[in-house]
């Protein structure tokens, strides 16, 4: 069992001090135990990785074949390699090789993947008879990292720098993912990004499209304000939005589009049915092209329901939408124990029961089970600055070992 629920036997299971990372059978679910497709769409026999039992990724079943893998043009993730004859690719997040695979399929020349998980580097090695050692191909190259720490400390640049899907869900098995800090979407991130872009480079990256678009919008407001801080004179030449089912990509190119290239994203669309959000000259989805062409997009922050600003560095909080966290921080708190939003409201009431705790397991027993001996003068207020004092260490640890890992990797 895992988080309660039965769970299928494992081809590989292992822990480490990121996470615990299970690989499953084709034909069975990592949960439940529950029977599924053998083969997703196109006929690409994959396994599933999943990591805390909370969030997952595939690896695709590759024999040195690419006209095997060919339904991988059908992923949405993979429209940026249409735009790019010769190919400089930085992979965000290797995981099974899936964005890898893409890459090769595309013709890629060169290939640098960013796994900060070495565990996932293993499987990849472990099962490379499956994935016919894709991680491990010459025009590969794999790198042990977080990936905002090894862009800061590369001097290479990039034709196209992918991302998908890769976020901190499984670092939060607690409830509370939205506030967990994320320091690959913030603008200082989008920044380092942008600089790392070859001049005719392009970033992508993929992410959830639900019916309320807030966490797009959030996406499309990093490189907005990016290009608002460098001069871009018309960021909207700049963007492209596509979508499939509930994902959707974003195309973010240092250079304006050009015809040709919307003509090749058009040819995608009417191939795979890459359903357009925004091009420079088709704006499908006009919320999307009211935040991009908004003359003050501080007033289109202002006006929509949840918190949309591109967040920073010293709040990195891209999943945290509660709108009252921009202003009062009482009023921030007191939306987080209404219940309105769960993820807060579950992380403010465990810090009200941890905090019962640790009042009744650590302080408790000094005055209940304490030598019955006259204490000596101010024996509370010598309490209450010892405890400040570890207080206030654990929490400084705790932001700089954060913080630290964009320097130290």
């Amino acid at each position: 069992y895992t988080k309660g629920l039965a769970e299928t036997q494992p081809l590989f299971e292992k822990w480490n001090s990121l996470s615990r990372v299970a690989v499953f059978p084709l034909n069975r679910s990592a949960r439940g135990g529950e029977a599924t497709l053998a083969e997703s769409a196109g006929g690409l026999n994959r396994m599933l990785i999943d990591i805390d039992a909370g969030a997952s990724t595939f690896m695709t079943e590759f024999d040195g074949d690419f006209a095997k893998v060919d339904a991988l043009k059908s992923e949405v993730a993979s429209v940026a390699y249409r735009l790019t004859p010769k190919r400089n690719v930085l992979i965000i997040g290797a995981g099974g090789g899936n964005d890898v695979l893409t890459a090769l399929l595309f013709g890629s020349q060169a290939v640098t993947a960013v796994e900060m998980n070495p565990l996932m580097l293993q499987i990849g090695e472990e099962f490379g008879d499956f994935n016919g050692h894709i991680l491990q191909q010459p025009p590969v190259t794999t790198v042990v990292d977080e990936a905002r720490s090894y862009i800061q400390h590369t001097d290479q640049q990039f034709d196209i720098i992918q991302a998908t899907l890769v976020d901190t869900w499984a670092a939060s098995a607690a409830g509370a993912f939205a506030l967990t800090e994320n320091y690959l979407y913030t603008q200082e991130a989008f920044r380092n990004y942008w600089d790392h872009l070859t001049d005719d480079g392009i970033f992508t990256m993929t992410r959830f499209y639900f019916d309320d678009p807030k966490e797009m919008l959030r996406l499309i407001a990093l490189p907005l304000a990016v290009m608002d801080q460098a001069g871009v004179v018309d960021p909207s030449q700049h963007l492209v939005v596509v979508r499939r089912e509930f994902l959707a990509t974003i195309l973010w190119k240092k250079t304006h589009f050009t015809a040709d290239e919307l003509r090749l994203i058009d040819e995608a669309n009417a191939q795979y049915y890459f359903p357009l959000v925004y091009t420079p000259y088709q704006q499908p989805d006009p919320l999307f092209a009211q935040l991009i062409t908004a003359p003050d997009r501080a007033a289109f922050y202002n006006a929509y329901a949840s918190n949309i600003r591109p967040p920073t560095d010293n709040q990195p909080f891209f999943f945290f939408f509660n709108k009252s966290s921009t202003g009062n921080p009482l009023a921030a708190l007191g939306a987080m124990l209404s219940g309105d939003d769960e993820p807060s409201a579950l992380l403010a009431f465990l810090v009200v029961v941890l905090a019962l705790f640790a009042l009744a397991f650590l302080i408790g027993p000094l005055f209940l089970f304490g030598r019955q001996q006259e204490r000596p003068p101010f024996f509370g207020k010598w309490l209450f600055y010892f405890a400040c004092i570890g207080l206030g260490f654990i929490m400084v640890e705790i932001v700089l070992i954060q913080r630290f890992i964009l320097f130290l990797g």
